[in-house]
């Protein structure tokens, strides 16, 4: 498995507000970059497409309340990952948040979107956090 992990984004928001966003993967649809298409979800499953990568389909795997949500795949995508958010509180107003993916890619896959990940990782983290940001 290969690790992506985007940089650490500081939130003008409590844990408690992010997190009972981010649980829910109905919430997430406003936040995704323009790449990902098709989007279906209920709280705790989604799927979606990405140009060139394809149909992904997950779930979410465990909630620890206000600071960590794992995310793995459900039975009908054909990649291997782990996809965890963390959150950490650092005073009432400033919350930390990171994003890491450990996934399995052939060669040629990594090859051709192991950068693109990592982009896709910082743009995902950049606009989740931006919006939280707009909350006033």
């Amino acid at each position: 498995m290969t690790r992506y992990e985007s940089h650490q984004s500081r939130i003008n928001q409590p844990a408690s507000l992010i997190y009972s966003k981010l649980s829910n993967f109905n919430n997430l649809k406003s936040m995704l970059p323009s790449d990902v298409k098709n989007w279906q979800s209920t709280e705790d499953t989604c799927s979606f497409e990405i140009n060139m990568i394809g149909f992904i389909s997950m779930k979410m795997l465990e909630k620890k309340e206000f600071s960590l949500i794992k995310i793995v795949p459900d039975s009908n995508t054909k990649y291997d990952f782990k996809f965890w958010i963390q959150l950490k509180q650092i005073s009432e107003f400033d919350t930390r948040m990171k994003f890491t993916l450990d996934i399995t890619l052939n060669p040629m896959l990594k090859m051709a979107f192991g950068s693109k990940l990592k982009d896709f990782m910082n743009t995902l983290s950049d606009r989740v956090a931006e919006g939280f940001n707009q909350i006033n």
